[in-house]
């Protein structure tokens, strides 16, 4: 699986140049067919960015920069922070908070690596956003 997203995320990167390009034209271009779960995966992990058309029901994507030479944010640290503070749902502000105390500026970088990556995921309850932590045991069960 890993080489095969692998292939995809090159392909993709030779084929748009950064640019939007539609899913339809990326399924008739690459070898490899590409499925909706592809995707998801790919958009999962932070590779790239995906959005509906709603007009004409067509779906583009985009391949994220890469972040190599950024000295970015280091999520195995942060994700252990999180699984250490965030034992059960915590309200939105009060996780933004928490971000902000530990990384600083650049907690929204941080806070959306963090969905993205499927680490924690947003629910709303009562018109309140929740923070809850993703476990293992959920994940391998999907």
């Amino acid at each position: 699986m890993e080489d095969r997203l692998t292939g995809i995320i090159e392909a993709l990167r030779v084929m748009s140049g950064g640019r939007w390009i539609s899913l339809r034209s990326v399924r008739k271009r690459i070898p490899v067919n590409m499925t909706l779960k592809d995707l998801l995966e790919l958009s999962r992990r932070g590779l790239v960015e995906s959005y509906v058309d709603l007009a004409s029901g067509e779906v583009y994507v985009r391949v994220r920069p890469s972040n190599s030479g950024n000295n970015g944010i280091n999520v195995t640290e942060l994700v252990e922070l999180i699984k250490n503070e965030l034992k059960e749902p915590m309200p939105k502000p009060a996780f933004e908070e928490l971000l902000r105390r530990v990384i600083g500026d650049r907690w929204i970088q941080a806070y959306l690596e963090l969905v993205n990556r499927g680490i924690v995921r947003e629910l709303d309850f009562n018109g309140i956003t929740f923070l809850a932590l993703v476990r293992d045991e959920q994940k391998q069960a999907q």
